[in-house]
């Protein structure tokens, strides 16, 4: 049984990564470089929760859809999903 870590109700949510639904917490922060300037979307889950997510995989957050683009482990069990909107 998965330990839940990532509340819907209190703090996260729950995202369907191709098959898999993935509770995490999503972030969309600020990023500049040079004279461009844009979002960051990454989304940080368990490694655990989210078995068969790889690059490539579409998911689907309040109506835009982002595929990941890397995948960033942290040798503690968390892994950020760093995604591409398409």
């Amino acid at each position: 049984m998965s330990i839940p870590y990532f509340n819907p109700a209190e703090f996260g949510e729950v995202l369907q990564f191709g098959s898999a639904l993935v509770p995490g917490i999503w972030g969309n922060g600020f990023s500049e470089e040079g004279f461009m300037t844009g979002s960051k979307p990454e989304f940080v889950c368990r490694q655990a929760d989210a078995v068969g997510v790889k690059r490539g995989t579409s998911v689907i957050r309040d109506g835009v859809t982002y595929k990941v683009r890397e995948i960033e482990k942290d040798g503690t069990g968390f892994q950020i999903l760093r995604l591409e909107k398409q």
